[in-house]
């Protein structure tokens, strides 16, 4: 956490707070909710990603007149980074978790938004509920969380000192999809009004982003839905699998999400609906909200008419300067970042790693929000580039984002490949005492040396192929050298 020096204008003391987009709709329904509840010592703001929960309180606080401290945790923030940052916030030396809580008693009215608290370890997160649920009452704290277990401690509930706002609350009202319609000088009917409410059920970031695009391309309410489907649905389909790796029960989300019939213990469903992962319960029963069903069944769709094709070859130089040909056709990749993941894909067995693999390998010392919209931008710019050379609908085949991230190695040929498997006959050769054919092999290995394999990722897979590469071509050079 970094702090700011205090700005006697401001109700904020930590910073970091989450970006205001321009023409961001101010709603009073929730600011008057939270000013309602400002006598119960935590309010809550529990909702799946993407509700505008940070957003609102942002808003919030630039209308108090008390200093907010605010805290946003990140990834792998154990509980030693928790005591300590809410120790600061409340003046206390950070000690044991138990010392800390008894102290509270002691320490003036102080106010503290704990923001992103389900990305912490959930060790840390435990740490926190336990701050929670003995703090004493005469602090006031806001939580934004996607999980109610962050502040659902048994004395919470029984004293009722916990004010909840939640995902309902947070979805955009008819009145307010009509407002952001006016602010984004978006032309409307009721009518339209109403279908976009219940094709989206008020989701804010779905709403947020289809009626923003609207405005700049100035296209009518009438076709919301339809574009923004056609538009991000991928981009939005990613965003839901990177938000829910932060969670242990991502698989559970996922292998409902990819299944024909929606089949799923109660357990299981409970299970999302509490952690928060895009499910939510009303009128006794827990579902997926409709969005989410409609776009991952649109880009798998999309995804197949991607794979049924024929398919050119890719064909990569990861010796020198990285190059990727498909089909005759140079990738023109335009960043350098975008051609690294891309080869540290086709180089890794199988074509594939997990987004936090990625997140670790080439943002290692990134925050998590950072980094996570870093990998975003480079799978962005891979299909891209991919597009440009093979066209839009091949380009799906190429290049796959889900949980994982992919590239198809059955079409992957690179010059790393033709050097082994030149070196295995070679060395094959040199058992049956066959000089000739294995010197045969040793020349291809050495007229496919096209410069140094670049190590631009510090793993060990690179410095192994590093190692492999300098063996084969020692021995090539000698063996011809002595023939």
């Amino acid at each position: 956490m970094e702090l700011s020096v205090d700005d006697p204008g401001t109700s904020l003391r930590f910073c970091r707070l989450p970006k205001l987009t321009p023409n961001t709709l101010t709603r009073p329904r929730l600011l008057s909710a939270l000013a309602l509840y400002s006598d119960a010592p935590t309010r809550a703001l529990i909702a799946p990603p993407g509700f505008g929960k940070s957003t609102l309180v942002r808003q919030y606080l630039a209308e108090v007149p008390f200093v907010f401290d605010y805290i946003a945790f990140h990834a792998f923030d154990g509980p030693a980074e928790v005591l300590a940052r809410t120790a600061l916030a409340f003046g206390i030396e950070p000690t044991a978790l138990d010392p800390f809580i008894d102290s509270l008693a002691d320490v003036s009215q102080r106010f503290v938004v704990f923001d992103d608290v389900d990305v912490a370890d959930p060790r840390a997160t435990a740490t926190l509920r336990e701050i929670i649920e003995y703090m004493p009452d005469h602090h006031r704290i806001i939580v934004c969380a996607r999980s109610r277990n962050v502040v659902s401690g048994a004395r919470s509930l029984v004293s009722g000192t916990v004010a909840y706002i939640n995902a309902d609350e947070l979805a955009f009202t008819p009145a307010e999809l009509a407002s952001l319609c006016d602010l984004h000088n978006v032309s409307y009917t009721n009518d339209d009004v109403l279908q976009f409410w219940s094709q989206t059920e008020g989701w804010p970031i779905v709403a947020n982003l289809a009626i923003r695009s609207a405005g700049l391309q100035k296209r009518p309410a009438a076709t919301l839905y339809a574009a923004w489907r056609e538009m991000h649905a991928e981009s939005f389909r990613c965003f839901v699998l990177e938000e829910s790796e932060r969670s242990p029960h991502s698989i559970l989300l996922r292998r409902l999400l990819t299944s024909d019939d929606l089949i799923c213990k109660a357990e299981d469903w409970d299970t999302l609906e509490r952690h928060g992962l895009f499910a939510r319960r009303r009128n006794g029963r827990v579902d997926i909200y409709r969005t989410l069903l409609d776009v991952f069944s649109h880009t798998a769709s999309h995804a197949a008419e991607g794979t049924n094709i024929d398919c050119a070859p890719i064909m990569a130089n990861v010796l020198g300067e990285f190059s990727v040909v498909i089909g005759g056709r140079p990738v023109q990749w335009v960043r350098r970042k975008d051609a690294r993941v891309f080869k540290y894909l086709i180089l890794k067995p199988g074509g594939e790693a997990t987004r936090q693999e990625l997140l670790d390998v080439f943002w290692p010392n990134s925050e998590r929000q950072t980094a996570i919209a870093a990998l975003r931008t480079a799978c962005s710019q891979i299909r891209h580039a991919l597009r440009e050379a093979v066209g839009f609908t091949r380009a799906q085949a190429y290049f796959k984002t889900d949980l994982h991230v992919r590239v198809p190695v059955e079409l992957v040929i690179t010059d790393l490949q033709r050097i082994r498997a030149h070196t295995a006959a070679a060395l094959e050769a040199e058992k049956e005492n066959d000089l000739k054919r294995a010197c045969t092999h040793w020349e291809k290995v050495v007229a496919l040396d096209s410069g140094d394999f670049v190590v631009d990722v510090q793993c060990a897979q690179y410095h192994q192929i590093a190692k492999e590469l300098e063996t084969a071509y020692s021995r090539a050079r000698a063996l011809l050298r002595s023939a």
